[in-house]
C-alpha cells in the first residue's frame, strides 16, 4: 500500500516499525466516521393519576474499527484508535455497526398516598468480530481483526426496575416519603462483556448484569 509513512519508537519494539499516516495524500484513507441516528418518542403526561413515556432509537456507526474495542454495555460509541494506522487494522475498510435501545417509563399515583412506578430498558447486543494476536518479524506482537466486526452480535439486555413509595404529610409544606426500589427485578444475568481474542480465553466472561438489588429509604421535603 502506498501512502505517507512515519516511524515511531516504542520500548521493546524494533525502530523500523512503520505506520501509515491518515490523510488525503498518497491514497491513504483519512479517519472519517459517520453516525446516523433515528429516535422516536411518546409521552402521555400525568393525568387521571397516571403517566407513560416510551422512546427508542437506532444508531448506525460507520468507521474504521479499533482492534482493542470491547463488548461492554458502555461501548455504544466506540473509542477511536488514536491514529495507530497499521494496514491490518483497516483491512476490512470502514464497517457499519448498528445498535438499538428502547425505554418505557410509567407511574401510577394510587389512593392513600401510595404510588408505583417502573422502568423497562431494552438494549441490543453489540457487534463484534473475532480478533487474533500475531508475532510480526521485527515488529513485535500485534492484534488484528480476523473477521469483520459485523460478523457477530452480543446478547440483548432486558432490565426491569420498580419503585413503590408512600407520602405522609407532616404539616405545612413538609412531606415524608418512604421509598422501596427494586433494580433488575427479573434478576437477568446477561453477559455484557467477554474476551474476543482467539486463544484459551476466547469468549471468557468479563462482566454480567448486576444481580437483583433492593433499596429502602426515606425522603423529607420541606
Amino acid at each position: 500500500m502506498t501512502g505517507l509513512f512515519q516511524k515511531r519508537l516504542e520500548p521493546g519494539v524494533a525502530p523500523d516499525r512503520v505506520r501509515t499516516t491518515p490523510g488525503p495524500g498518497g491514497n491513504t484513507p483519512a479517519y472519517n466516521s459517520d453516525f446516523h441516528t433515528v429516535e422516536l418518542g411518546f409521552t402521555r403526561r400525568m393525568r387521571d393519576r397516571w403517566m407513560l413515556s416510551a422512546f427508542g432509537g437506532r444508531l448506525w456507526s460507520t468507521k474504521f474499527q479499533n482492534v482493542q474495542t470491547g463488548t461492554g454495555e458502555t461501548a455504544l460509541v466506540r473509542t477511536a484508535p488514536a491514529f495507530l494506522w497499521f494496514p491490518n487494522e483497516r483491512r476490512f475498510g470502514r464497517l457499519t455497526e448498528t445498535t438499538w435501545n428502547v425505554k418505557v417509563i410509567g407511574r401510577y399515583e394510587g389512593p392513600w398516598g401510595v404510588s408505583a412506578s417502573s422502568t423497562v430498558r431494552l438494549n441490543s447486543g453489540y457487534n463484534w468480530g473475532r480478533r487474533i494476536t500475531v508475532n510480526l518479524p521485527q515488529a513485535g506482537r500485534e492484534n488484528m481483526l480476523a473477521e469483520p466486526v459485523t460478523s457477530n452480535r452480543g446478547l440483548a439486555t432486558k432490565i426491569l426496575d420498580v419503585r413503590l413509595d408512600k407520602t405522609l404529610s407532616m404539616g405545612g409544606s413538609r412531606n415524608l416519603t418512604a421509598v422501596v426500589d427494586a433494580f433488575n427485578v427479573l434478576n437477568s444475568n446477561t453477559v455484557i462483556n467477554f474476551t474476543t481474542i482467539s486463544g484459551p480465553s476466547f469468549k471468557q466472561v468479563l462482566g454480567v448484569l448486576p444481580p437483583r438489588a433492593v433499596r429502602v429509604g426515606v425522603q423529607l421535603r420541606y
